[in-house]
């Protein structure tokens, strides 16, 4: 099973979770990363503010593959978002970019996407990945998915 990253995952794992005091939680990361289980996107790495960037570019230079492209293939399904409220109010103006494209790569390869946002408004992933049958998981979520204890 592989795994897609939000933005919001990755600064609220970086914050909340300390890598000097989960440090297994890091290794189990880290293990993921290198066995291409759990990637993100360029457009997420865009998102991310400075000192967060650092952060998580060292996952990525270890593998040089953790923040991906999204290839045509999966951009073909942008077409399946155009109808949602949230494709013409905030993708299409420039705001949240990596949104649509987690969701076209989660429905192209049936990865789950870790996601901290919830599924009460219509303008949120959660609520389009329920209407495509996307697969998505907040980290505690993702936690319990692997069979995580710390």
């Amino acid at each position: 099973m592989c795994f897609i990253i939000d933005t919001d995952s990755l600064i609220h794992l970086k914050r909340n979770y300390p890598t000097n005091v989960f440090i297994s939680l890091w290794d189990n990361i880290e293990d993921m990363i290198l066995n291409k289980e759990l990637i993100s996107l360029k457009e997420v790495q865009t998102e991310l503010s400075t000192e967060d960037r650092n952060f998580w570019t060292t996952f990525h230079d270890m593998t040089g593959n953790f923040f991906i492209d999204a290839s045509n293939e999966e951009m073909d399904n942008l077409k399946e978002l155009e109808g949602f409220k949230v494709y013409d109010t905030l993708w299409c103006d420039g705001e949240s970019l990596a949104d649509p494209i987690l969701i076209c790569v989660g429905l192209h390869n049936d990865y789950t996407i870790i996601t901290q946002e919830n599924q009460r408004s219509e303008m949120r992933i959660p609520f389009v990945c329920n209407k495509l049958g996307v697969n998505y998981l907040n980290t505690n979520q993702f936690f319990e998915n692997q069979n995580w204890k710390f």
